[in-house]
C-alpha cells in the first residue's frame, strides 16, 4: 500500500512540474475551490433555518457570520502555511520532516478545533 501512495504522489508531482499548466492548477485550486462552494451552501441553510424561527436568529447569524469567516480564513492559512513547508521538505527529499511537520500541524489543528 505504501508503494501505492508513493506511485500517486509522483504521478501528482510529475502532472505539476511537467504536465499542462492550466490542469495543474484545476489539481490544486479545485477541491478549495469545492469547498467553499460547499460553505456557501451550508451558510444558506442556516439562514434559511433561521428564517423559520424568527428575526433576532437571523441577526445573530448575520453577527456570527464574520466571526465564523475570520476563523475559517485562520485555518485556511495555517493550512496552506504547512502544506507550503511540507511541499518544500517532500522536494528536499527530507520525508521524515514533511511527516513531522504533517503531525505538528494535526496537533494544532486538533488544539484550535476544540
Amino acid at each position: 500500500m505504501a508503494g501505492r501512495h508513493s506511485f500517486e504522489l509522483k504521478d501528482y508531482r510529475e502532472k505539476i512540474l511537467n504536465g499542462n499548466l492550466i490542469q495543474a492548477m484545476l489539481l490544486i485550486a479545485l477541491p478549495v475551490a469545492l469547498n467553499n462552494i460547499v460553505q456557501r451552501f451550508y451558510d444558506l441553510a442556516d439562514t434559511w433555518f433561521a428564517t423559520t424561527i424568527g428575526s433576532i436568529e437571523i441577526a445573530s447569524l448575520t453577527f456570527a457570520g464574520p466571526i465564523n469567516q475570520l476563523i475559517v480564513s485562520l485555518a485556511n492559512g495555517l493550512a496552506i502555511a504547512g502544506t507550503a513547508m511540507m511541499a518544500r521538505k517532500i522536494g528536499e527529499d527530507n520525508r521524515n520532516a514533511a511527516k513531522k511537520i504533517c503531525g505538528q500541524l494535526l496537533v494544532i489543528g486538533l488544539a484550535l478545533g476544540f
